[in-house]
């Protein structure tokens, strides 16, 4: 297979004790042509100067304040030249061929547009993080396989609603069909539901979006969120996923699902 290149974006705020879990699992990959578009959402910590001192052939992009998940990855995203686009959390540690089994994943049909790795938890390597969440109709995700230990059951190909966005891969020609003035993920969703909004509009256009169980990749859940505010979470979490089920579903689909959910 042609290796293409792939463009990681890590977002990072005051994340260097991650780091070099994270860089160094990049550098022993069998998918050698990538780049790796860094960017930090103005932390107090020496997460650029490690990078910087470390990993000197990084794109760093530096903001001024902490801008958030989703407009951080939407600048990365911007300085993106591959034609694969992996969107990554900083405290990931990954495997030598994850990109390899994604990429794999999602060249095997045109309809695919993006995929997920199989997440398991970086404390508990036998328990699954999540493997992707489905839309019920409450309006509430179902996380399939949120704490469950790695079994056979998960060793297959699903099609998923929405993939995690600690670990997900797109096709950068269907991104730019979903793209809403310029963006990738809503610049108005500073943290919380912003991948499922994305992987909703990528449904819309005709792709598909799956679990690649090949492609391994250990996660420190709650590594950022835990340093929040648990207000701050809980209405962002609330807001987003109203707002998107409002842009995303026709009107019948919001008075049998939001209607429901609101109450």
């Amino acid at each position: 297979m042609k290796q293409e290149r792939v463009s990681i974006i890590i977002v990072n705020w005051n994340g260097i004790r991650w780091l070099r879990d994270c860089f160094g699992g990049l550098y022993k990959q069998e998918w050698k042509n990538f780049e790796i578009i860094f960017v930090d959402n103005a932390s107090k910590d020496e997460s650029v100067v490690w990078v910087k001192e470390n990993y000197p052939k990084t794109k760093i992009i530096i903001n001024k304040e902490n801008l958030g998940f989703s407009d951080a990855n939407n600048i990365g995203y911007k300085a993106c030249t591959g034609k694969y686009i992996l969107f990554l959390n900083n405290d990931t540690r990954v495997t030598k061929n994850f990109i390899l089994e994604l990429v794999k994943v999602l060249e095997s049909d045109k309809q695919i547009g993006g995929a997920q790795s199989k997440i398991l938890l970086m404390d508990h390597p036998d328990t699954h993080d999540s493997v992707g969440a489905f839309l019920t109709p409450t309006g509430f995700l179902y996380h399939y396989g949120f704490g469950a230990k790695d079994s056979p059951e998960y060793n297959k190909q699903i099609d998923l609603y929405t993939a995690k966005g600690a670990c997900m891969m797109f096709k950068k020609e269907v991104l730019r069909k979903v793209e809403v003035d310029g963006n990738i993920l809503d610049p108005s969703y500073f943290a919380y539901f912003e991948e499922t909004d994305m992987c909703h509009r990528v449904w819309l256009a005709g792709y598909r979006i799956v679990y690649a169980y090949k492609s391994v990749i250990y996660h420190k859940m709650g590594a950022t969120s835990s340093t929040m505010n648990n207000a701050f979470v809980q209405y962002h979490s609330f807001k987003n996923r109203i707002n998107s089920y409002i842009k995303n579903l026709s009107t019948k689909e919001l008075i049998i699902i939001l209607i429901p959910h609101l109450i």
